[in-house]
Formats: structure tokens, C-alpha cells, sequence
């Protein structure tokens, strides 16, 4: 197995499972902090056009944890 296989190629992302963007919430930065301080959450972070991985023993992972984000550049009340 390699890094390739849990990605794979020519399969567009969120098209076979429906991406709730909660535009509603976008602009309440309470909630977005309270979200973003639960245990469970978690992170994709994108820089520029790339999203950031965190290379482990097992191969790169791209969903991070809310300290691990904000370790990564992500600004507090910005992660959404």
C-alpha cells in the first residue's frame, strides 16, 4: 500500500457525500470558537492551493487535530 492509495486519483472530492457548508455560521465567531474548542473536532488546513499533511509512521494524514492546525498556521476562530 502506498501514500497514493488513500488518495485516489480522478475521484472528485465531496461529490459522492454532501458537504454542508453552514454558511450561517461562517460569520459567528462565538460559535465558531466554541466549535473549534470541541474535543472532537477536527482540521483540514490549506495553504495557498495545497492541503497540508502530517507525515506519521503509517503515511501522510491531512485530518488534524485543532492543536495540531493551529501548530500548522491556523489562526484561532478561523477554523471552520
Amino acid at each position: 500500500m502506498t501514500a497514493f492509495d488513500s488518495f485516489p486519483l480522478g475521484q472528485p472530492a465531496f461529490i459522492t457525500h454532501i458537504l454542508d457548508r453552514a454558511a450561517h455560521l461562517r460569520a459567528d465567531d462565538a460559535k465558531l470558537l466554541t466549535l473549534e474548542g470541541h474535543r472532537d473536532a477536527r482540521a483540514y488546513v490549506v495553504y495557498r492551493d495545497s492541503l497540508v499533511v502530517k507525515q506519521e509512521g503509517g503515511g501522510p494524514r491531512a485530518l488534524l487535530s485543532i492543536d495540531e492546525a493551529l501548530k500548522f498556521g491556523a489562526k484561532p476562530g478561523t477554523i471552520f
